[in-house]
């Protein structure tokens, strides 16, 4: 914060032949800046889009069309992060197992915001799990689901 001295200059007058100058120091505020932040949707080509969030577009826009109300913010004052990119900015986490910081680093956003949108995204995403991952309900169908990881992964006795 940058402090400065006012052209001003007041006189204090105790007696008739004083002549103290008193300063006053004006503190100037921060400039207001509104961020633009990376459109990483429209800048990344698919192969580099999936590098770096580890999913496709395609997905990633099923998945934004399921929880985007949810993570919508409730105002649009100071450009509040777009679920877009709130979205994109978990899954980038979660991909690289990296710092929150250093992922806010990346979509130009402080690390507490990056925290706490983090929460949000990864909760309402959780909260979708009932409608997608089922637990096989028969023998025949969990043998099938056991096969299937043995052939993919070579799993042994997984479930």
């Amino acid at each position: 914060m940058e402090l400065e001295l006012c052209e001003n200059k007041f006189y204090y007058d105790d007696t008739e032949e004083s002549d103290e100058e008193i300063h006053i120091v004006v503190r100037r505020r921060k400039r207001y800046t509104i961020r633009q932040h990376p459109d990483f949707f429209n800048t990344y080509k698919n192969i580099e889009f999936v590098r770096r969030f580890r999913l496709r577009k395609r997905t990633v826009q099923m998945i934004l069309n399921l929880i985007k109300e949810r993570i919508r913010s409730r105002t649009n004052r100071n450009h509040a992060v777009s679920p877009l990119h709130q979205l994109l900015l978990t899954l980038r986490f979660c991909a690289t197992g990296s710092f929150q910081v250093v992922i806010g680093d990346f979509g130009d956003i402080h690390k507490s915001t990056m925290c706490r949108i983090t929460k949000k995204v990864s909760e309402v995403i959780a909260s979708l799990r009932p409608q997608y991952i089922h637990f096989p309900n028969s023998n025949q169908s969990l043998r099938q689901t056991k096969q299937k990881l043995y052939d993919i992964a070579r799993f042994h006795r997984v479930m």
